[in-house]
């Protein structure tokens, strides 16, 4: 309810029966928030393989289809963490599963240090790339 509120604060209905096409204002609304691909600055992506409630196949994976439809993906690296999951508190609960806070940091310093030096994606000491967007 809290999203619908956000994009249509005039639909007093219920939820259930919410009507998108039928609301032009709200459809206004989600364009300027909806996924398209169309980057303007760098983004690195990192999802977990075993991520069972986001899976990267769908999620992931399909943001960088859409990326590179946009022809942006100069500007977008997806790492994927083969045994990651959602949340990095799994590891305490399961053999294997490899955090991916590790990687969002390594992720972050190379995003710094390649905007200060237009270096290309995955050449900085430390890191591993573990996919790239096609």
């Amino acid at each position: 309810r809290a999203l619908l509120d956000d994009l249509d604060p005039e639909y007093s209905g219920d939820p259930a029966a919410y009507d998108p096409d039928a609301r032009r204002d709200a459809g206004v609304r989600v364009r300027e928030i909806e996924l398209t691909g169309r980057l303007r600055r760098p983004l690195v992506s990192i999802a977990g393989g075993r991520d069972l409630l986001v899976p990267a196949a769908s999620h992931a994976e399909g943001y960088a289809r859409l990326v590179e439809r946009a022809g942006a993906t100069a500007l977008h690296s997806l790492r994927v963490v083969p045994h990651g999951t959602h949340v990095d508190s799994e590891r305490s609960r399961f053999d294997g599963v490899e955090p991916l806070m590790p990687h969002a940091h390594a992720a972050f310093l190379e995003l710094a240090t390649n905007c200060k030096k237009s270096k290309p994606w995955g050449q900085s000491p430390g890191f591993t790339l573990l996919a790239a967007a096609r």
